[in-house]
């Protein structure tokens, strides 16, 4: 049976005093990780690429200004609990027969610094990020560019308002859908298929593992000495250094599909 859960605030994702690197993303102290500047993901900027995607352009602009028009006689302005909820319902029922399948609302990744609004996890670890009529795209980019280093594959749940500036602001890997205006509730069109993320960072899917799950796959395999009292970002470095990186996913969406005590939002 699909398993849908609660919208949840993962404390132990938050960043701690204490942590070296504070609420960073893909580095431990000062040293660098495996994720080399200059070599990062296409259409995000910073990360090796042009800012604008492939995929973008006229059909996109044709679409905002067609479901743009459509939506300002049937309604007001479409806000992210609406889409949130026919979005959760889509993929409800796409997953129902697949009793491994989690849904997640709020997923933290790189340590708190970023939340995925949804997640599904199974045999990929799927985010969809939502931008409704009410939000703004100020922080897209650093969204995009955090979920690009965990997630297999991404996608923009966004309106009419933002579709062609949003659609630039993201990596030509993810998948766009068109938030439109219903009768009754919010209705969803894709317009971009995504595909599979070309460069995940090893130690950004590590940290989706808490301290206690990535010492249990050092330890199967002998490779937790001298971490006993290491902080969690130390032994998310080790897990990252001794697992092949396909490995590495595999084992991360094993431990998150079976994970029992998810933390909820107070």
């Amino acid at each position: 049976m699909r398993t849908v859960l609660p919208t949840g605030w993962p404390d132990r994702w938050a960043p701690v005093s204490g942590d070296p690197s504070g609420s960073a993303c893909g580095q431990v102290g000062r040293r660098p990780t495996a994720h080399r500047a200059g070599g990062g993901v296409p259409g995000v900027v910073g990360h090796g690429g042009p800012r604008r995607a492939r995929g973008t352009g006229s059909r996109m602009e044709v679409l905002a200004d067609r479901w743009g028009q459509w939506a300002g006689q049937v309604g007001g302005a479409m806000r992210d609990s609406d889409i949130r909820q026919a979005l959760t319902a889509r993929l409800a029922t796409k997953y129902d027969s697949q009793p491994d399948t989690q849904i997640r609302h709020e997923l933290g990744l790189c340590a708190g610094r970023t939340r995925v609004d949804v997640a599904v996890i199974n045999g990929h670890i799927s985010g969809f990020e939502i931008k409704s009529d009410q939000d703004k795209l100020t922080r897209l980019e650093l969204q995009a560019e955090l979920y690009s280093r965990v997630l297999d594959r991404a996608s923009l749940v966004t309106t009419s308002r933002y579709l062609d500036q949003a659609a630039e602001m993201i990596p030509s890997w993810w998948g766009v859908w068109l938030a439109l205006p219903g009768e009754r509730a919010v209705r969803l069109r894709n317009v971009r298929r995504g595909s599979r993320n070309p460069s995940p960072n090893a130690f950004s899917v590590a940290q989706l593992l808490w301290r206690d799950e990535a010492m249990a796959l050092l330890r199967e395999r002998g490779s937790h000495h001298g971490l006993s009292k290491a902080p969690r970002w130390f032994v998310w470095e080790r897990l990252a250094e001794t697992l092949e990186l396909g490995e590495l996913q595999a084992e991360v969406r094993r431990v998150l599909r079976t994970r029992e005590d998810w933390p909820t939002r107070p």
